[in-house]
């Protein structure tokens, strides 16, 4: 079942302050907070129904947080989910930005309760009413989607379509949360080999009827595979 956690700016503010803290994207990034709290996910990047790999911070998170800073969005005053959130640093991105809320969801409560809350919390500690515009959801999508009735005006999801089922639960959430307006961003590898999924799978397969997509930027960095960022808007 999803839930919804609470955690002050306190003693989020707490918890990340006992954690080493380093700089990433301009961000205070906490290292190692989550990790004793999901046994073996200091091994495995993702444990099948356990963890899905929320205490890393994913190449395309990295894509999807400097696509936001390069473009010229609308933001302030919006509403924006963050779906397989982890660090949430692209929702963190429109928080900075102006977003009249956030709401961030995970697979894990542990991974919002120990990183993802006091990455925010460290992050606006000057500006503590942001704090306030922001919540944390936990569960698979099948039960956090009946925890958010409302639409958004924004969806953000990075490498939340490694496999066909994730990119066919991320294109759900898109589906029942987006506003007729609105907008998703969806990042993440071309192809995830061994797994099956990628955005090129999701491209050729699972986007619904009432929705549409394209590709918006390719980052090709000679590092990793290809990766995409996607825009998918719903049909007027």
């Amino acid at each position: 079942e999803a839930a919804w956690i609470s955690v002050t700016f306190s003693e989020a503010l707490q918890r990340a302050k006992a954690c080493e803290v380093r700089e990433d994207l301009g961000f205070l990034r906490i290292s190692g907070g989550g990790s004793a709290a999901i046994p073996g996910s200091a091994e495995a990047d993702v444990i099948p129904g356990v963890y899905e790999g929320g205490l890393k911070l994913w190449e395309a998170s990295r894509d999807l947080v400097a696509h936001l800073r390069s473009r010229n969005l609308e933001i302030s005053g919006r509403s924006v989910l963050e779906i397989g959130c982890g660090m949430g640093f692209p929702a963190l991105q429109c928080l900075l930005n102006g977003a009249a809320s956030v709401v961030f969801a995970d697979y894990n409560l542990e991974v919002l309760e120990t990183l993802t809350a006091p990455t925010i919390a460290l992050n606006v500690e000057h500006e503590t009413p942001l704090y306030d515009k922001t919540r944390y959801v936990g569960g698979d999508w099948s039960s956090v989607t009946k925890e958010i009735p409302q639409s958004f005006d924004l969806i953000l999801a990075a490498e939340t379509v490694y496999t066909p089922q994730a990119a066919l639960g991320t294109l759900q959430m898109i589906s029942q949360h987006l506003a007729p307006d609105g907008l998703a961003i969806v990042a993440g590898k071309r192809y995830y080999f061994g797994t099956g999924g990628g955005t090129d799978e999701l491209l050729r397969s699972h986007i619904p009827p009432e929705l549409e997509a394209s590709v918006v930027e390719e980052v090709e960095d000679g590092r990793s595979n290809i990766r995409d960022i996607l825009y998918i808007r719903k049909k007027s």
